[in-house]
């Protein structure tokens, strides 16, 4: 939807109206999720075509109209957000024992550079073997290059 708004009249409102714009559609689409809109919406959308078989599954939409299939799926994903509406949370006791497993660390011990000599060593010792390795290749190279004497080149 954003991408549509700033294809469909990037040229012809500022960018701050487009901003107000955006805002206020995620503004609505929150308070759709909110009061869960859509459910109802697809609720009362099922209400009015009548009751569905559901006997057939999901997968057997044959000789159903389009109308009916999606109405199917649909009612299915209802039932499935219902479902997990229904399942219990974690309890603030069951986070806190999972929590109590790890020991907590402090900025200061997380941001300790005392010790970075040692890893930036291994560092620049890797770096060094690397460039060496690369030294040593290009000089191979040039020892069994038929090139071009010109030095300049």
């Amino acid at each position: 939807v954003f991408g549509s708004i700033l294809m469909k009249w990037r040229n012809q409102l500022s960018t701050k109206n487009l901003t107000r714009l955006a805002e206020l559609k995620m503004y609505v689409h929150e308070e759709h999720v909110r009061n869960d809109a859509v459910k109802k919406h697809l609720n009362d959308q099922e209400d009015l075509e009548g009751p569905a078989s559901n006997s057939e599954g999901l997968g057997a939409t044959t000789g159903r109209s389009p109308s009916q299939g999606i109405s199917c799926i649909a009612q299915s994903l209802i039932q499935v957000v219902d479902k997990e509406d229904q399942e219990p949370e974690y309890s603030a006791a069951e986070t806190s024992s999972t929590a109590q497993q790890y020991s907590p660390i402090t900025i200061k011990e997380l941001l300790d550079y005392s010790h970075a000599e040692a890893w930036l060593g291994s560092f620049y010792q890797t770096a060094i073997r690397c460039l060496d390795d690369d030294l040593e290749l290009y000089q191979l190279l040039n020892l069994d290059a038929d090139g071009i004497d010109d030095p300049d080149y």
